[in-house]
């Protein structure tokens, strides 16, 4: 059925609001498309993902948007940029690129967006409300706002957020759909006992363990003896959009939509039910960090009281020498921190994995989202088999020529491409150390983070990228 569009749409795509509503309404109609969506709804707000500068390819696409007029419809929160504003030039930052960053976040303030830098929109004062439809990036703010507040989004990638944004329309489809919230697979953890649910740092590694196990399947989980508190679900959920593509679970007797498992299964039989034992976690190696901290997703004013980094009681363990936190947090974590031992290793708008410790091979603990940073060893490429005919549906039409590099394990490109270079960067994943630089990369899905879409944009540009892409499923 072909994409119906509504009056002030289709003024839109002809230009009546400007040339950059126009180009935010053909990338949001054309995706709309691709999805095999039948029409397009309205939201109430957006979270914007791509205030990261991830090279000149996002960078020219924002400020083409600002310099067409494009102002956001609905209210929109910024994720963490590119540059701290009180304190990059303490790390290894390259002024330029430094400067770079700067102007794609001036773009986004430009066409109306708060200037929040937080990959935590839902620790500042308004949230969304339950069945609220709202278009929001950053992996772990969508699995949050779907899972924990009942709020409808998909996982909106780079670039589409701020469309989204500035036209105020999403595509009716996924789990902005009450039917397709529906819990799939039932993790049983009845068989754990409480004292390690009890545990903080059970959530992450549950997360991570859960997203490997049901990938961008919705997972419900049953038997915990334990309430998690709000920190131990924003791990959990954060682990899972990192390890898998989970963007929504259910938590029996805890989140909105799962009230018992009939509930969170809409009264349906579940795919599967797995049941889960104690998760084993390998020991990181010593010696190998200078500095350790948290970082992703940031810590809200709750958090720093207990570290002492807010003016709370409590400190720190001793090897967490900073954090990070959003924009509404950072000026009472200045203030309590001027006495500190550390204390300008605090952060309130800045990626750390492109501005920060991470790029020093510093340690990040306890998300469950953010691991040791370091460069991938080289394996050799899975090459796929010679003569093998694959029928599907064109999400971009064109044609592409080149060796195949296959695997059956999801790859996030945020992290795990290197737009510089074609090189999957990804320590962990099986074609780790190839470069996929005109190549037919062949994989079931992208995995994690929204910012898939801008590495790969990034990489067109500077000719690094594969020279197509075939995926099991489509993915925005």
């Amino acid at each position: 059925m072909a994409l119906a569009l509504s009056d002030g749409d289709r003024a839109v795509l002809a230009g009546d609001a400007g040339t950059g509503a126009q180009l935010a309404m053909r990338v949001v109609v054309r995706m709309a498309e691709i999805q095999q969506a039948e029409a397009l709804l309205d939201i109430s707000g957006a979270h914007i993902d791509s205030a990261l500068f991830m090279g000149d390819a996002t960078l020219e696409f924002m400020e083409r948007l600002a310099d067409g007029d494009a102002r956001v419809r609905v209210p929109a929160t910024c994720n963490v940029g590119g540059v701290d504003e009180d304190g990059w030039r303490r790390w290894a930052v390259p002024a330029e690129w430094a400067q770079r960053s700067r102007r794609q976040m001036t773009a986004l303030e430009t066409m109306g967006c708060r200037p929040t830098w937080t990959c935590a929109p839902y620790q500042i004062e308004r949230r969304p409300e339950f069945g609220e439809q709202i278009a929001w990036g950053e992996s772990n703010a969508v699995v949050f706002a779907n899972s924990v507040l009942g709020a409808r989004t998909e996982r909106y990638p780079d670039l589409l957020d701020i469309c989204a944004a500035v036209t105020g329309r999403v595509p009716a489809i996924g789990l902005h759909l009450d039917a397709n919230r529906r819990g799939r697979v039932v993790i049983d953890l009845g068989g754990l006992p409480d004292a390690l649910q009890a545990r903080s740092d059970f959530y992450p590694v549950l997360g991570h363990w859960v997203g490997r196990r049901v990938g961008d399947a919705v997972p419900v989980l049953d038997g915990l003896g334990v309430t998690p508190t709000e920190d131990d679900l924003k791990a959990l959920g954060a682990g899972m959009a990192s390890s898998g593509g989970v963007a929504l679970f259910h938590a029996v007797g805890v989140t909105p939509e799962a009230a018992t498992v009939e509930h969170a299964c809409q009264a349906r039989a579940p795919d599967e039910r797995v049941a889960a034992g104690v998760p084993a976690a390998g020991a990181a190696p010593r010696g190998t960090e200078a500095a350790s901290g948290r970082a992703s997703p940031r810590d809200d004013r709750a958090r720093c009281a207990r570290d002492g980094r807010a003016g709370g009681p409590a400190r720190a363990p001793r090897d967490v020498r900073w954090g990070a936190h959003g924009r509404h947090v950072h000026p009472d974590v200045a203030d309590a921190a001027r006495g500190a031992a550390h204390p300008d290793d605090q952060f309130g708008q800045v990626c750390l994995l492109l501005a920060g410790p991470a790029r020093e091979g510093r340690r990040v603990r306890e998300s469950g989202r953010l691991r040791r940073v370091r460069r991938a060893r080289t394996r050799r490429a899975r090459r796929g088999p010679v003569g093998v005919v694959i029928r599907g549906r064109p999400l971009v039409a064109g044609e592409g020529r080149g060796r195949v590099l296959r695997t059956e394990e999801a790859l996030s490109f945020w992290g795990g491409y290197d737009a510089a270079t074609g090189e999957i960067i990804d320590r962990r994943h099986p074609l780790s150390g190839a470069n996929a630089r005109g190549a037919v990369l062949v994989l079931p899905a992208s995995r994690g983070s929204s910012t898939t879409s801008a590495v790969l944009l990034e990489a067109i540009r500077r000719d690094t990228a594969p020279a197509a892409i075939v995926l099991s499923t489509a993915d925005a």
